[in-house]
């Protein structure tokens, strides 16, 4: 079993990486191992809202090198890395994706208002300068 955990109180988030290996062989025999695994990865997000994300992943392979045990574990080590970082790439790439297709999709296209809001600041400076040029030229009037 390979296990890491990390969570950061300050930034509000937490994760870990779960996996379990098991290999089935007869020491000495010439038939090929079997390897066998499930991968997990879970984090969670919290600041202005909660966000879970979960992946798992169950792989299995052969070893081929059963008579040499220095060859042995040589293959299982990089049958398991091999395995393993091709589901931390993948983990990678669906977050990267996860931005422009999933999470959009959840956003609203219009606030509850119904109208869009304009993201430049400096079109709401000028507004706001506008408004109170426009209060004192009713208080000029009225006075």
């Amino acid at each position: 079993m390979l296990s890491s955990r990390r969570s950061r109180k300050q930034g509000q988030w937490g994760g870990n990486w779960c996996s379990q290996w098991r290999i089935l062989f007869d020491p000495g025999q010439e038939k090929p191992a079997d390897l066998g695994g499930v991968i997990e990865f879970k984090t969670h997000y919290s600041e202005d809202g909660n966000v879970h994300f979960r992946r798992k992943h169950i792989r299995k392979t052969k070893v081929y090198e059963t008579t040499d045990p220095e060859k042995w574990a040589k293959e299982v080590v990089d049958a398991i890395r091999k395995i393993e970082d091709e589901f931390h790439n993948g983990t990678d790439d669906v977050c990267t994706g996860m931005g422009a297709g999933a999470l959009k999709s959840l956003r609203r296209v219009l606030p509850l208002t119904k109208e869009r809001f304009d993201w430049r600041p400096m079109r709401h400076a000028l507004v706001q300068d506008m408004k109170s040029v426009e209060g004192k030229a009713d208080v000029e009037r009225e006075g």
